[in-house]
């Protein structure tokens, strides 16, 4: 039987036989010599970011107009609930960032030009679909949202751009406005 290590040659001008690496050595990160750049500052940042977003959830709830107060779960519940769970998970997540190890995020890449240019456009396409809303109608204006992300995150194709917005869009109205009778 023959073994399963690689033969070396003795020619001086051939290359030399590659060796395979040893199954407990393969199975360790390799040391770069890139010293692995701390997430604390991340991490505490996304959790300011989920707490102050999610407190506003909670308190723009509040200010719902309900026509007839009645006790137990109302249009407010829900929005309340969310607002109050994501701001007490943001919460935990910034004393396990503050107190907590952090994870080593060698292996992201920083941000680049592009990033933050698509995440000002998604951003804006955000504010441009909550004011129009209102103006011109979800049913209308929900497709070209989808659209935009969309594109602005790579889609190209007729299938991405247009015939999952407009199914993503029926079935959101069917859902909310037919079934459960939220006005859309």
């Amino acid at each position: 039987m023959k073994s399963a290590s690689p033969q070396r040659r003795s020619d001086p001008g051939a290359e030399p036989a590659v060796q395979a690496p040893h199954p407990e050595v393969s199975a360790q990160p390799a040391d770069t010599g890139v010293p692995a750049r701390d997430s604390r500052p991340l991490e505490i940042g996304a959790a300011l970011v989920v707490a102050a977003v999610t407190a506003a959830v909670y308190f723009l709830a509040k200010n719902i107009e309900v026509r007839i107060e009645t006790p137990g779960v109302g249009p407010r519940t829900w929005p309340e609930l969310l607002g109050a769970a994501g701001f007490g998970f943001s919460a935990l997540l910034l004393l396990m960032a503050v107190f907590g190890r952090t994870a080593d995020r060698s292996d992201l890449d920083g941000a680049t030009r592009t990033g933050w240019l698509r995440l000002l456009v998604t951003l804006a396409a955000t504010v441009a679909f909550i004011v129009l809303w209102p103006l011109i109608g979800f049913i209308y204006v929900a497709p070209l949202l989808i659209s935009a992300v969309t594109a602005i995150a790579g889609g190209r194709t007729l299938r991405a751009l247009a015939v999952y917005p407009i199914l993503a869009t029926a079935g959101i109205y069917v859902l909310f406005h037919l079934l459960l009778k939220v006005p859309l």
